[in-house]
């Protein structure tokens, strides 16, 4: 069954946490939560296709479809630099708060 997408929501880039090479986007379901998709082939900034297209979701175009969590032990493997990366809801969601306290340090564990 396909996923139907949040309109309202404007995809946003996920990116190496070491290159910043984008592995995929974060998208919004109809029930309003958060999801990635990990593209096939990792991409420039300049690369990432249209919204209209991502939510189309052309076969082939991503290797993880919607998924809620990518765990730490394995993650996504960068084709450009080797590093591993997770992502979770709740990381992004820490990340994103933290920006508005520059004084805050995050430290992963």
């Amino acid at each position: 069954m396909p996923t139907t997408f949040d309109e309202t929501y404007e995809p946003r880039v996920w990116r190496c946490d070491e290159c910043r090479r984008v592995l995929g986007v974060v998208m919004r379901d109809t029930n309003r939560l958060r999801r990635v998709w990990v593209f096939r082939v990792h991409r420039l900034e300049t690369d990432v296709p249209k919204t209209f297209t991502l939510r189309n979701a052309p076969r082939g175009l991503f290797s993880i479809h919607g998924a809620d969590r990518i765990p730490y032990p394995g993650g996504v493997e960068c084709q450009h630099c080797g590093a591993l990366n997770d992502w979770e809801q709740s990381k992004e969601s820490f990340v994103k708060l933290l920006a508005h306290y520059p004084e805050a340090k995050y430290e992963p564990v």
